[in-house]
């Protein structure tokens, strides 16, 4: 569902477009990604932290870094997670400005 929009300025042409099933969508994809990161992302980069592959060498100060790096892969899943929520409160916001304009605009009776 696409609902124009205008910004109300008596000689403006400029018109606010917003199609909130796209949003929906766009929500979507941010939770779908969130979840493969929180799900076997998580799952793998911990069980990858736990293996003793390399005990000793001078790669060692590398390869202690090696958990810092998993953690910050896992952090990405956090951002979408709060996108996702940025986005679902931004859509409610507009929907609910879009009714209470809609109800002003209406003839009264």
């Amino acid at each position: 569902m696409q609902i124009p929009m205008e910004d109300g300025g008596a000689s403006s042409s400029s018109e606010i477009v917003l199609n909130y099933d796209e949003i929906e969508d766009i929500i979507r994809r941010l939770q779908s990604i969130y979840n493969i990161y929180s799900g076997a992302i998580a799952t793998n980069a911990k069980n990858l932290e736990k293996c003793q592959f390399y005990l000793e060498g001078e790669a060692m100060r590398v390869i202690d870094v090696y958990p810092k790096i998993l953690n910050k892969i896992l952090e990405l899943a956090d951002h979408y997670n709060r996108a996702a929520s940025i986005v679902e409160v931004v859509r409610q916001e507009m929907k609910t400005q879009d009714e209470e304009l809609h109800n002003k605009l209406q003839p009264q009776e």
